[in-house]
Order: structure tokens, then C-alpha cells, then sequence
């Protein structure tokens, strides 16, 4: 079918009137019943047979969609829950639970009240979660500096014990020249 066999006035109409597929036009390989549903209602535009705007999915489709929206979700709520996680952004001294929170951003959560209600956790466990996290690794920061300390006093006892040795090692061999030089000094 070439383009000059449609007519000016568009296809299917004539002089303003619509004309069914019964017309002079020739329709290629889709058959006349085919032309009549796709001139009739049967064209899939968004619009149902009534009239009124068709949903774009079943209602089973729809809650498909819902149900994966909510598990990707929960998914991403579960990585930011996840103790690695919360014991890194607390170790690692970049806030407590607000800042916490505002970090929900990083995995893809726009309003993390909305993640926590839709993903079935409650509010309240989850800032208790935190705060025990918290408390956790301020216990575990503080039993880290404590052996630190012991291990540089340890090493500080250890270098005067050796720098005491060497000394007393030294005053052995020269005990005279020192002797000799504090009575000279002390005259």
C-alpha cells in the first residue's frame, strides 16, 4: 500500500464521515473483523468500554507490583538495620539515631517512618535497637583504649627497666672514670 492511495481527508472518512472497513480501502493483511474492533471500541487506548479510564493493570497485577515495591523496600530497610551496618555508622562517629535516620537516604529511602510502618517493624524497637548498638560499641571503643593504655604503660615500664640496665650496665664497666669525675666536680 503506498501512501498516495490514502486520502486526503484521512483514512477511513470521507468528506468528515467515518466509514467502516467495508470502504474501497485496501487493509493489507488484517482481516475485516480485526479493522472493525480496531475502528470500533475494541482499541486499546486506556479508556474502557464505558467510557471511563481503564487501569493500566489488573487488580492482581496491581498488588503484585505493590507486594515487590514493599519487599524491595523491607529489603533496603534490612541492610540499613543490619548490625554491621549500624556498629560502622557508630564507630565510625557519625551521629546517633537522627543522623542515624537521615542516612535511610543512602539506601534508597525516602521516608523511613513510611519503610518502618510498610515493612511491619515498630518505630520504638528499632531506636532501642540502636541505642543498644550504640552502647555496645562505646563499650567495646572503651575496652580498646583501656588495653592500649595497659599496652603502652607495659612498653613504658619495659623501656626504663632496659634504659636502667643499660645504665647500671655502663656505670659497672666505667665505675672509676664516673667515680673520678664526680670527685673532681664535687671539690
Amino acid at each position: 500500500m503506498s501512501l498516495s492511495s490514502i486520502p486526503s481527508s484521512g483514512v477511513g472518512t470521507s468528506s468528515g464521515s467515518v466509514k467502516s472497513p467495508s470502504s474501497a480501502y485496501h487493509w493489507g493483511k488484517i482481516s475485516k473483523s480485526v479493522a472493525n474492533y480496531m475502528a470500533g471500541s475494541g482499541v486499546p487506548s486506556g479508556m474502557s468500554i464505558g467510557g471511563t479510564l481503564a487501569s493500566p493493570m489488573s487488580s492482581t497485577a496491581n498488588q503484585s507490583a505493590t507486594a515487590a515495591a514493599t519487599s524491595a523496600l523491607k529489603s533496603k530497610l534490612d541492610e540499613m538495620l543490619k548490625d554491621e551496618y549500624m556498629r560502622g555508622f557508630i564507630g565510625e562517629g557519625k551521629g546517633g539515631y537522627s543522623e542515624w535516620q537521615k542516612s535511610a537516604h543512602s539506601f534508597g529511602i525516602s521516608n523511613l517512618g513510611e519503610a518502618i510502618k510498610s515493612a511491619g517493624y515498630n518505630e520504638d524497637e528499632i531506636k532501642e535497637k540502636f541505642e543498644q548498638q550504640q552502647a555496645q560499641e562505646q563499650a567495646r571503643a572503651k575496652l580498646e583504649r583501656e588495653h592500649r593504655e595497659e599496652a603502652f604503660w607495659d612498653d613504658n615500664i619495659q623501656y626504663h627497666k632496659d634504659m636502667l640496665k643499660l645504665m647500671t650496665d655502663i656505670w659497672g664497666t666505667d665505675k672509676k672514670t664516673i667515680s673520678d669525675i664526680y670527685s673532681k666536680t664535687s671539690d
